[in-house]
Parts: C-alpha cells; structure tokens; sequence
C-alpha cells in the first residue's frame, strides 16, 4: 500500500476512534462518571502515543496551530499549581490536570485527523447525525418517563434529559451542533429534507429543555445561518439557490417563531428569563462578585484547578449551609482557580480564530455556535461535562483546517 494511502487510513482509523470516544461520553451520562472518564482517557492517550510513533518512524506530518497553546494553558497552569503547592485542593487540581491533558491530546489529534477533507466532511456530517440521536433518545425519553436515565436510572436532585444529569447541558450540546445541521440543510442536495428533519429534532429536544437562554441561542443562530446563507447566495449570484433557500428559511421560520410562541405561552417565561437567582436562592450578581474577589485575591495562578468548592466559602456573601460546586459561570470560575492565565487563554482562541480569512461555512457552523455557547456558559457550567468540551474541541478542531491545505490523501 503506497505511503499516502496509509497515512489516510490511519487517520482515518484515529478519526473513528475519536468520534467513538464522543460518542461513547456523550451516552454515558456525558462522560461526568469516574469510570467513564478513565476510559477516556486512557484511550485518548494510548492513541496520542501511537501517533507519536508514527510521527518517529514513518515521518507522518505534524500539523501545527497556535490553538495548541490556548489549550494546553489550563493544563500548564494547574501543573504550576500541582508543583508548587498553590491550590485549595491538591488532589482535586491535579485531576483537573490529568482531565486538561487528556482534553490537549483529544485536540491535537483531531486538529491532525481533520486535516484531511474528506475526513473532515464525514467527521462532521457525523457530527450532526449523533446530535440527532440524542436528541431523539431525549425526547422519547422526556415524554415517557421524565426522571429516569434510560428508563432505568433515577437521578435524585438532577434534572435529567436525555442522557444528560442536566438539561442545560443538553441544550448546550445541541446549540454547538444546530448550526452546522442547518448549514447542510440549506444546501442543494438530495439529504436536504433528512437535514432538515434534523434541526427540527433539535429544536424540539431544544423545547423541551425549557432552557431559556438555549432557546434564545439557538433562535440567534437560526438567524445568522440563514441570514449568512442568502448573503452568500446573493455573492454567488444563483437565482434557484436564492429562491430554495428563501423557501426554506421561510419554513424554518415560521417553525421558530411558533415555538417561541408555544414558549412564551406555557407560563411566565418572560419572569423566569430575567430572574437573577441561582437553583440556590443567591443572586448571580452576587456569586459574579464574589468570585471575582477570588480572583482578585490570587490573580496570577488563581486558587486552584477544580478547588472553587473549597475556595469560594471564604468569599461568599453570606452563609447559605450550601455546597458550593460550581459558579454557575464558568468563564468567571476559571478565571477564579486559574488565574490571569485563564483570560489570557480566551483571549488567544478569539484571536487566532478571528485573525485569519475563513470560508463562510466554518464562520456559520464552527465559529458561530462556539461563541454563541461561550456566551451561554456565563450562567452555565459545560466545561465540568466531558462531552460537552470533547464536543467543543472536535468543533474547534474544524477551524485550523479551514485555512490549510488539505487534501484527500495526504502524506
């Protein structure tokens, strides 16, 4: 077998690998259990180290991007902390880094896995079929029996959806999807009509979420598909594509603003949207400035990497006899256990993403629902959700490869 031919299968087969382990957390509870976790892990590094070799022995091409770095940066921090004794929780900082280093080498080997075109179209229209799936098991699940996992699981205090403990994080796994289904289904093409059965799923699981700021996300993102759409139709100058998309963008419309509607009919949903409480009473403004204390306390390497439980106490307003796991915000809670390293990070992705040219494709259905999840995860936490963030990374992945080179059989 020629050079080239194997280098394609082996990524090929590595692609398939990476998909099965997102697949594989996304069913399993969104990967939050030990076990799962393990599993992960261990196989993303046994894949790394064979890359590794191969990239020694048989010369296979490393593919760089300096999103490398703004990844690897929370691992790099919270081995400083791990080193020198910085966190509030050491055991628990040094989890966050080993789950930093597994989440590092799942990116790089899908930024050089996605390299290839053709892997890359099939990753993502996968991509797009396993959003799908779920949001149909969600579904049947949500109208049968609400408060069990799989028919079989219960989930006491958690508010499960699907295979998910939180239905916000369901929401936020179908807004990192929705666009790039939409995408395809306002493409000429024999699965037009499958694709866009699909969105529809994923608005319905999206419904029946009842996350409010899910379904301003993904109305947002139905917008400036669509609009993004007949913008780049216009440039084209295809008149039967302009009046297909329009046919189309009229009925996916009208589909979004009904839903809406039901939404906003169901109760007082304008209320729940602007209440500024947490599950716990305290008003996010409060927890907001709370934790920004926390960072202003240790602002270089922060508390610690997955010790905001045993941080936070210290600045909390007052004493509500909660535990306190999370911020409610993660962005702000990262900035908090990692310090200005954390920003900076952020930052690095947002320019080295919007500092190069990009077709309009990835724009829509890449960039658009990263930052669109970005926003949502200021009053969420996704980044504590293995799938979540394997999700995110594969999205993430799309991008570097979007202004290289690639070809079908690379070597």
């Amino acid at each position: 077998m020629p050079r080239a031919s194997f280098f394609f299968h082996f990524r090929l087969a590595t692609a398939r690998i990476l998909f099965a382990l997102l697949a594989f957390a996304t069913f399993a509870f969104g990967g939050v259990d030990g076990w799962a976790k393990a599993l992960i892990g261990v196989t993303v590094l046994a894949t790394a180290a064979a890359w590794a070799v191969k990239r020694f022995t048989a010369g296979y091409r490393f593919e760089w991007s300096w999103l490398y770095a703004a990844v690897a940066a929370p691992a790099v921090i919270a081995g400083l902390q791990s080193l020198f004794g910085l966190s509030a929780h050491p055991y628990a900082t040094a989890g966050r880094l080993v789950e930093w280093l597994v989440y590092l080498a799942f990116f790089v080997l899908a930024v050089n896995v996605l390299e290839d075109v053709e892997i890359r179209r099939r990753f993502h229209v996968g991509l797009i079929w396993l959003g799908a799936s779920v949001c149909l098991l969600a579904i049947a699940q949500r109208i049968s029996v609400p408060d069990l996992a799989y028919w079989l699981r219960p989930g006491p205090g958690a508010e499960i959806f699907g295979p998910f403990a939180d239905r916000h994080h369901l929401a936020i796994f179908i807004a990192l999807l929705f666009p790039a289904s939409l995408v395809w289904a306002l493409r000429e093409s024999k699965e037009q009509v499958l694709h866009l059965s699909m969105c529809g799923v994923m608005a319905a699981a999206m419904f029946l979420s009842e996350s409010q700021v899910g379904l301003m996300v993904l109305l947002i993102e139905f917008l400036a598909v669509t609009g993004g759409q007949l913008w780049m139709a216009r440039r084209s100058g295809s008149r039967r594509r302009k009046a297909k998309l329009l046919l189309s963008s009229a009925g996916l419309l009208a589909a979004a603003l009904i839903l809406m509607a039901l939404v906003a009919g169901r109760g007082p949903f304008v209320e729940r949207l602007a209440a500024d409480r947490m599950a716990t009473g305290m008003s996010r403004s409060l927890v907001a400035e709370s934790v920004w204390l926390m960072f202003g306390e240790k602002p270089w390497l922060g508390h610690g990497a997955g010790a905001f439980q045993q941080a936070f106490p210290a600045f909390a307003p007052y004493e509500d006899g909660l535990e306190w796991n999370h911020a409610g915000n993660d962005p702000l809670e990262m900035t908090a256990e990692l310090g200005i390293g954390a920003i900076l990070a952020q930052l690095a992705i947002f320019g080295i993403v919007l500092g190069r040219p990009r077709s309009g494709r990835i724009w829509l259905s890449a960039v658009l629902p990263l930052f669109c999840v970005w926003l949502h995860s200021f009053v969420q936490y996704p980044l504590q959700t293995p799938a979540v963030v394997l999700l995110g990374l594969s999205i993430l992945a799309l991008i570097p490869a979007d202004t290289s080179v690639a070809v079908r059989r690379s070597g």
